[in-house]
């Protein structure tokens, strides 16, 4: 009896603690013709982010490995989190500097990098090519 209390208790406390109460929350992100949807990790700075869709933001190469964007009105929630060694694709924020990214070129553990998602290799490819400055419509998916 004592068992079935404690694994009881373990599923109340995954329940109450869950993600949002289940919540995906999932964008589209708009390139012209181009459109791609991501499922955005759940933490605090992507819900913050979340709640500020849709956004229209510029985008401008950096490095030669990403393309990243300053034009986020505010900082974003990063309490809790400790930076991620990131993929080709990944969607993120950078927290130090405030600005929006996507990688297409491999990149180091940085402890200031928040892992929003991967925006799929067609999109990337899209994000990629840009040679001059750009515009990405982000927006949340409703169902």
């Amino acid at each position: 009896m004592k068992k079935i209390c404690v694994i009881l208790g373990v599923v109340l406390a995954l329940c109450a603690f869950g993600a949002d109460k289940g919540e995906k929350m999932q964008i589209q992100l708009s390139l012209n013709d181009e459109k791609t949807i991501a499922q955005l990790e759940n933490n605090p700075a992507t819900r913050d982010f979340y709640e500020l869709l849709p956004l229209n933001l510029k985008f401008s190469d950096y490095v030669g490995k990403e393309k990243i964007s300053h034009e986020l009105k505010k900082r974003l929630n990063t309490s809790g989190l400790s930076g991620y060694a990131p993929q080709v694709g990944d969607l993120f924020y950078f927290a130090p500097c405030g600005n929006l990214g996507i990688f297409y070129d491999k990149q180091p553990f940085h402890s200031g990098l928040v892992r929003f998602g991967n925006v799929g290799t067609n999109f990337l490819a899209k994000i990629k090519a840009q040679k001059d400055d750009f515009e990405i419509k982000f927006e949340k998916v409703v169902k």
